[in-house]
């Protein structure tokens, strides 16, 4: 998998025993690294609720974390308290019957929600 990767982007294996060792690994990864604060953080897996106070240390002061099937999972228990706004988006994911729920945490401001920056624009193919 590593060759099929951009030049700016790695990937870590980490233990999937159980929660603690799972989260004791990521954040061994993220010290290893030069990066003191991440503008984007994604939170998805197996041990997603446990992934929040790691994602809670490592966001930017205008970063984002997307959380997938917010819906589940001890999101809102687990950011109840963290002091970020949060914006649902709702809609059905592949093979699944029911919609599901995916959300943005955020500190105000964040760079994602800048109306400073332009709507891009999408070119269509003309027949």
């Amino acid at each position: 998998m590593r060759e099929k990767l951009p030049h700016n982007a790695e990937i870590h294996l980490v233990s999937m025993e159980n929660a603690a060792t799972c989260m004791e690994q990521i954040e061994n990864v993220l010290r290893s690294l030069p990066y003191a604060a991440y503008d984007v953080v994604i939170i998805d897996g197996l041990y997603r609720y446990e992934a929040i106070k790691v994602a809670l240390k490592c966001i930017s002061d205008t970063g984002v974390i997307i959380c997938d099937d917010s819906d589940g999972y001890g999101f809102y228990e687990g950011f109840r308290d963290a002091g970020l706004r949060k914006v649902d988006f709702f809609g059905n994911a592949p093979g699944v019957l029911l919609p599901r729920c995916t959300s943005i945490y955020f500190k105000a401001p964040s760079f994602i929600f800048n109306a400073a920056w332009p709507t891009p624009v999408i070119a269509h193919d003309k027949e």
